[in-house]
């Protein structure tokens, strides 16, 4: 049969699976031969049957050619999860917690009171300083040791719940983009007048602020007001317990379970008492920065006066760097006309940055290098204690408080506030100095009664702590 051409395909041939009926491989290989013949043309059986030509080898470089260069596989080592570096904790920060209270369109001589131009102020000084500003929760979080936070850096807080938080405060908050901490006292929310509104305080809340509890009525806790044991615990419980259930009542997010003691009166009996009721921290009003193994319950914070900015000025003071206070402080040298560094009049006890054992100093200043010194304008604060009453001997121009209580930090500060007679402006004295581990546990050695052959003049004490509550206790509500 001539060749057409055209492959029929039979029915008995295998089907594209290769699979052959069982017994018929011999028939068909027989039926692929008399294909082949039959179909001598058939291009496609000729394709299949045939041998295909081997790949032509390729040819060698030309003398003098470098080969080409060899590709080694890339090989992607993927991070083992269990050899993933674990958290470290960096416990080197320290923290300055700012207190402001009130805020007005225009300079006011009610020191809770702050000039919001003069807030913008000092939001501005904080960023062109790069100093970082960081929540109160964001605080708690690193103390608990579940994040790191920078070094140095700044908490806001606001005290009482006044209406210019919002109207004045807030946008400036706003335009840094800084986090703040509001301490509100349930009897003081949403009653009209100035107080802050529910609804203010939410749309704060949704910004990112926090807020925590100033207590119920705002009124010194430590002021037992001759109740008995039982009626004094019922009254702190209160105070306590019913400011806490508000804000958790109130606000679905953005509570912290911390107290700020009004007035910054506390005490240790309080403390166990608002541990008791699920506070995980409290703030006080005392001067002093914020390390990782600050007492919880005892954070210092530094109150902003509106007609005085040196606290916030010490407050951004961290490790000898005074780059906001520095300029005022009556210890930093000074230069003479010929360009020469002169040191302070100033002089110190301790000295700064110096190291002691005792941890009931006699701390002084001799301010004997100063002309026209106004003993009245003269108020101390100590970091942990607060403001003390320093006393003044004029005859030696020395300032001077003997420690009560034992000093807790390593570290101690102090600040010395000061005006001299005729000048308008105040100046002050600060400096650091820092306590052994071991002074702690040495016991303090029991006084020596000696006779003074000579009688002394008595220094004249300053009334620091009446002075300090007529300004934390003004005709309205306040720290």
């Amino acid at each position: 049969m001539a060749s057409t051409g055209t492959c029929v395909r039979s029915p008995l041939a295998p089907r594209a699976s290769g699979r052959f009926a069982p017994g018929t491989q011999g028939s068909a290989l027989l039926l692929v031969a008399a294909l082949v013949l039959l179909c001598g043309g058939c291009s496609r059986i000729e394709k299949l049957l045939s041998t295909p030509e081997p790949r032509p080898e390729t040819p060698p470089p030309p003398p003098g050619a470098q080969a080409a260069p060899q590709m080694e596989p890339v090989v992607i080592q993927m991070p083992d999860p269990e050899e993933a570096p674990a958290f470290a904790l960096d416990k080197r920060s320290q923290v300055s917690v700012l207190l402001y209270h009130d805020f007005t369109t225009s300079p006011s001589s009610n020191p809770m009171k702050i000039e919001i131009g003069k807030f913008r102020d000092q939001m501005q000084a904080l960023k062109d300083n790069g100093i970082e500003v960081i929540s109160m929760g964001d605080l708690l979080r690193w103390k608990r040791g579940e994040i790191n936070i920078p070094d140095p850096c700044v908490v806001i807080s606001m005290d009482d719940g006044w209406r210019e938080v919002y109207t004045l405060a807030f946008p400036v908050l706003k335009e840094f983009e800084y986090p703040f901490t509001l301490f509100l006292y349930s009897k003081y929310v949403d009653i009209g007048g100035r107080s802050l509104g529910l609804d203010q305080i939410n749309a704060m809340i949704d910004y990112g602020a926090e807020v925590g509890s100033h207590a119920k009525s705002h009124m010194y806790l430590t002021k037992r007001q001759g109740l008995s044991e039982e009626g004094y615990r019922e009254f702190l419980v209160r105070e306590l317990q019913e400011s806490r259930d508000f804000l958790h009542r109130s606000f679905d997010q953005g509570v912290l379970d911390i107290i700020s003691y009004p007035y910054g009166a506390y005490s240790q009996e309080i403390i166990n008492l608002a541990k008791e009721l699920g506070y995980q921290a409290g703030v006080t009003v005392d001067g002093k920065k914020t390390a990782w193994n600050t007492e919880n319950m005892e954070l210092g914070r530094f109150i902003i006066h509106g007609n005085d900015e040196r606290n916030f000025g010490y407050a951004l003071t961290f490790r000898g760097n005074t780059s906001l206070a520095g300029s005022g402080n009556l210890l930093a040298p000074t230069l003479n006309e010929d360009g020469e560094e002169q040191e302070s009049p100033v002089v110190t006890w301790p000295a700064d940055k110096e190291h002691i054992e005792d941890r009931l100093p006699l701390v002084w200043v001799d301010l004997s290098g100063l002309q026209g010194v106004d003993p009245a304008s003269l108020r101390m604060t100590v970091s942990g204690l607060g403001w003390v009453p320093a006393a003044y001997d004029a005859s030696t121009g020395k300032v001077s408080y003997q420690v009560q209580q034992r000093l807790r930090e390593r570290e101690c500060t102090v600040y010395l506030n000061l005006r001299r007679q005729g000048e308008a402006k105040n100046e002050f004295v600060a400096w650091k100095f820092y306590l052994g581990k071991i002074a702690h546990y040495v016991p303090v050695p029991a006084p020596v009664a000696t006779e003074d052959p000579e009688p002394r003049e008595q220094p004249v004490t300053l009334d620091i702590i009446k002075e300090s509550a007529a300004v934390a206790a003004p005709a309205r509500p306040g720290s």
